[in-house]
This record gives structure tokens, C-alpha cells and sequence, in this order.
């Protein structure tokens, strides 16, 4: 199933949510020349529809060709149980509810690959689909101003950096993790960070309510508890 809808209409319920596999973000073209290339064929297909969809098929069909084609070699994808552990920490990292999140990105990197003639998964397959698996899963927080995609990215690098030092899962012990129970990984969150000292100031409660809110919004985990 396919869907659109606009966002500015009202938001879909996270548990409805939670069922698409894949979202993105749709915004208008800014490029000048793809603009202009978009009304000529918008205004080719009113003229005549039968002629555009003729003048498109060779295109369309090299397209269908592909696909047909990575539908058949799926199935000879492989992705490494390290990868699939990446995910995994990714996901409990961001605070995503279920394993939805986890399954859909394991089989987009696979598609992915399949699709590209490839057969090994590797973590920049991952990073390339990750976004579009889990931006609309995340808890929205209307005082966030980090988007949902860039706390996707972060969580990713983040994973990928701990690896990258050795520490933590698998080996246990490293950067804040911990070893759970069947090997899996247990990531504990850091504490937020302490407010910076401030100059003494004089005390009004507007003053207070600035104070308390500045710390506030400085001391708050990027991703949703």
C-alpha cells in the first residue's frame, strides 16, 4: 500500500503509523530547471496521455526489468549477524517501540542491495535506508527542534563510532554499554549534561522562568526517553 498525506492536515496515530514500512518527505523542487521540466511534461500528459505514457515506456520498462530482477536475487543477499546487531543497537538507542523499526530496515538494506546487483549488506547500505525506516517511528516533541531524520543519523553515527573504538557489545564493557541477557546489548543512555555556570544576576521571577527554561532545554537528550 501507497499513501500520502499532508502533514500541516493532522498527524496519523503512532500505532498507525508504526504500520507503513517506508516514508519520506516530499517538498517542492527549487532547482529551476526541474521545475520547468516538471510543468512540460505535466502539461504533455494533459495534451496527450497516450502519447507520454508511449514516449516513457522504454524507461518504465528498464525499470520493471530491475526490479524483476532483485525481486529473484533476494534471496541470495547476505547481511552479517554484526550488521544486524548495528540495527538493532540503533533502534533501542532511539527508543523505538517494537522491532517494526529493526525488521523494516533489515529487509530495506536487502532490497537495497538487491536491487544495486550486490550481495553483501554493509553499514553505508544501512545508513542510506535507516531515514526511511524509522523518521516517522520516533515519539514527536513539539519543543524538539532537531527533526527526526537528523536524530536518525546521529543515533547512527553514534553506533558506528562506539564500534568503530572497540568498545562495548559484542566484548561488553565499552562506552556506556552493557552486556544484557542472550548477548544482546543493553545501551545505557547518558545523563544529561549540567547546566554551564551563570553570572550572578538579579533575581525577578522573570528571571527565575528564563533561568529554568534555558536549563531546561539545554539539558535534554537529543532523542526522546
Amino acid at each position: 500500500m501507497i499513501g500520502s498525506g499532508n502533514a500541516a492536515e493532522g498527524e496519523l496515530r503512532p500505532q498507525l503509523l508504526d504500520r507503513f514500512g517506508l516514508s519520506v518527505d516530499v517538498r517542492t523542487m527549487a532547482d529551476v530547471a526541474d521545475r520547468a521540466t516538471m510543468v512540460r511534461d505535466r502539461l504533455a500528459y494533459e495534451t496527450n496521455p497516450t502519447a507520454f505514457a508511449a514516449g516513457c515506456e522504454a524507461e518504465q520498462a528498464e525499470l520493471r526489468g530491475k526490479l524483476v530482477a532483485a525481486t529473484a536475487a533476494l534471496k541470495a543477499v547476505h547481511m552479517s549477524p554484526e550488521v544486524r546487531l548495528h540495527i538493532s543497537e540503533m533502534c533501542s538507542l532511539l527508543g523505538i517501540d517494537g522491532i517494526r523499526g529493526d525488521i523494516t530496515v533489515n529487509r530495506a538494506a536487502r532490497a537495497l542491495v538487491a536491487l544495486e546487483g550486490r550481495e553483501e549488506v554493509t553499514t553505508a547500505d544501512v545508513a542510506r535506508v535507516a531515514g526511511m525506516c524509522l523518521n516517522h517511528r520516533l515519539r514527536k516533541d513539539v519543543l524538539d527542534e532537531i527533526d527526526t531524520g537528523t536524530k536518525v543519523a546521529l543515533a547512527w553515527r553514534r553506533v558506528r563510532r562506539r564500534r568503530d573504538r572497540g568498545g562495548g557489545c559484542p566484548g561488553g564493557g565499552g562506552d556506556g554499554e552493557r552486556r544484557g541477557e542472550e548477548g544482546v546489548c543493553d545501551i545505557a543512555r547518558p545523563a544529561p549534561a549540567t547546566a554551564r555556570p551563570r553570572r550572578t544576576r538579579l533575581y525577578t521571577p522573570k528571571n527565575a522562568f528564563y533561568a529554568t527554561t534555558k536549563t531546561f532545554l539545554e539539558t535534554r537528550p537529543f532523542v526522546a526517553a
